[in-house]
């Protein structure tokens, strides 16, 4: 493609597509990127439960990063494949993660909700009650967890946070995100306070990226780990979630998801 020049009689100026498209390309990769260490500030909750075409109940997600919202559809049974494949790769993990960032040690030993022949209510909300709390004991697991160390996995290929990344759909959700705001990839933007930090979104995603946590923060996440355990046990989370396209006289015949 030729342009020609200004009023000064200088020659067509020859403009490579091709070149001009590769780096726009990469540049859209670039700020595609997912920040690895963002993932310290991952928040997941169950927002309801939903009745699938097939039948089957659905859990809606709702997961929270880098100030990124979005909700993801999971049923029953790719939320167990999902926690039995991090029981592998932890054990797998053990001895080949050069970080030596085990933020998921114990998780082996956590109770996971089992499966119910009949789908009642009650039934229903204590299962997601008992999911969200794994997620919980999960998420805040990683919350503790060095920025610097979570940067460091991700980029040697750590197959436990690939597999969470996957799960939870970040990477493409986060992507989206930063391609609708390309001067989120400017190192200087990221460090500027938003208008919106008033808001009530978690504390945790109102700090500069670059912040360490303190002392008290850490304690008081602990804090929460330790309570998610107990919840875990034999007490049981005190909340009602609401259904979506939910037919009370089905409740009761639906079949196992």
């Amino acid at each position: 493609m030729r342009r020609s020049g200004g009023g000064g009689g200088s020659a067509d100026e020859i403009i490579d597509l091709d070149a001009v498209r590769a780096k726009r390309a990469a540049c859209d990769r670039a700020a595609a990127t997912l920040d690895a260490a963002d993932l310290a500030t991952l928040h997941v909750a169950i927002a309801e439960l939903r009745v699938a075409p097939d039948g089957k109940w659905l859990y809606v997600v709702q997961v929270t990063c880098a100030r990124v919202r979005w909700r993801v559809q999971r049923r029953y049974s790719a939320i167990r494949a999902f926690w039995e494949q991090l029981r592998e790769r932890l054990a797998a993990n053990e001895h080949s993660c050069t970080e030596r960032c085990h933020f998921l040690a114990g998780l082996e030993a956590d109770k996971f909700p089992k499966k119910h022949l009949v789908h009642t209510q009650s039934k229903l909300e204590e299962r997601a009650a008992e999911l969200e709390t794994f997620f919980v004991r999960l998420v805040l697991r990683l919350n503790l967890c060095s920025r610097v160390q979570l940067e460091r996995c991700f980029r040697q290929g750590c197959s436990l946070l690939q597999l969470l990344v996957d799960f939870f759909e970040i990477g493409a959700r986060y992507a989206d995100s930063r391609r609708g705001d390309p001067y989120a990839a400017l190192t200087a933007y990221k460090s500027m306070q938003r208008l919106d930090d008033s808001d009530d979104s978690e504390p945790e995603l109102q700090r500069h990226p670059g912040q360490r946590r303190s002392t008290s923060q850490l304690d008081q996440q602990q804090q929460q780990l330790q309570q998610a355990r107990v919840l875990g046990g034999r007490k049981k989370l005190d909340r009602r979630f609401s259904f979506g396209a939910l037919h009370d006289v089905r409740v009761a015949l639906e079949p196992q998801s």
